[in-house]
């Protein structure tokens, strides 16, 4: 039941995507921080080898906005700030 919903979710969520033109960033995991074979790490990146984050599914633009453009979206009344 678990996996149906699942799919469930993620071909609605793929759809409003579409229809808003963002991408699905499906959910995952990474180390952040400093590499396990960087010698060159700063203290303020953590251990060595990094941390182990859990990242949701996100949904993401599609294209970039360049500050100046979301101002003039914003000016013209375009965009809501």
């Amino acid at each position: 039941m678990r996996v149906l919903l699942a799919v469930i979710f993620f071909f609605v969520i793929l759809s409003a995507a579409e229809a808003s033109d963002r991408i699905l960033v499906p959910a995952g995991s990474f180390n952040m921080g400093c590499s396990a074979g960087d010698d060159l790490c700063d203290s303020d990146e953590g251990p060595k080898g990094g941390v182990a984050v859990d990242v949701p599914a996100f949904l993401i633009d599609r294209n970039e906005v360049t500050v100046q453009d979301y101002r003039e979206c914003v000016v013209t009344g375009q965009c809501t700030q």
